[in-house]
């Protein structure tokens, strides 16, 4: 007879098997030194396990993480002063370009007004490529989804359970090798 799984001597631990099967695994336990070894290892780790204290959450716990989550919102004095400061701070940089500038006030506010129509009309264009380049994502990203949906599926018909683990785990470490190359081939969000 073959050595006991770990899910054997557990279910004999906890004497969830059946009588024949209990006592088959009690005659191979008298003879196998190894298969005795294991039982006590996890005999005395099940009665480690039963022994530790019961952790209980604290009665406030929810509360205090959704206050580190979402931290308490502005008061409504708070935010007007912030407004405040922000258009202070934008008047006073457009009086400094202004003066520096040497354009009359006139000029000064022509080419305020353009610059902002040009960046508003190319703020304009790149929202209108970004939508598109979204939604051709989204494309490729179903039609890949759909790819790596068949062929799990055709993978689910493989004759053994082996074999399957091995192609996912060779799938995920091709993934990971080409994430972890493409990143040091190209210093995207790199700090310095």
């Amino acid at each position: 007879m073959s050595c006991l799984s770990a899910d054997e001597i557990y279910l004999y631990l906890e004497g969830e098997l059946p009588g024949p099967e209990a006592a088959r695994i009690h005659e191979h336990l008298e003879h196998c030194a190894a298969c005795r070894d294991a039982l006590e290892e996890r005999s005395a780790l099940s009665q480690a396990a039963q022994c530790l204290p019961r952790w209980t959450v604290p009665q406030d716990f929810a509360r205090k993480v959704m206050e580190r989550l979402f931290p308490q919102r502005l008061s409504l004095g708070r935010a007007l002063l912030t407004a405040a400061i922000g258009t202070t701070v934008i008047v006073t940089s457009l009086l400094m370009v202004f003066l520096f500038s040497g354009l009359n006030l006139l000029n000064f506010l022509i080419s305020l007004n353009q610059s902002m129509l040009n960046g508003l009309r190319d703020a304009t264009v790149f929202g209108a490529k970004f939508i598109k380049m979204l939604m051709l994502a989204v494309k490729v990203l179903s039609q890949f989804s759909g790819f790596v949906w068949e062929n799990l599926t055709r993978l689910s018909g493989l004759p053994s359970a082996e074999l399957q683990a091995a192609l996912v785990g060779m799938a995920v470490l091709f993934t990971v090798s080409i994430y972890f190359g493409l990143r040091r081939l190209l210093p995207i969000g790199e700090r310095s």
